[in-house]
């Protein structure tokens, strides 16, 4: 879902900062999609969040 949203961002933005913070949100996600479904359920490799 957060996927579809930062391309609605990207393609449907009036202006550059909301066609850019798509893309780089894709990004991050792209390198670290393992972290954002953990943190999603709750759970924090580096036990930080979620005491």
């Amino acid at each position: 879902m957060a996927e579809s949203v930062a391309r609605t961002m990207m393609e449907t933005s009036l202006c550059g900062l909301g066609m850019s913070a798509g893309k780089v949100f894709l990004d991050a996600l792209t390198q670290f999609r393992d972290e954002f479904e953990e943190h999603v359920r709750g759970v924090c490799r580096a036990g930080v969040h979620f005491r």
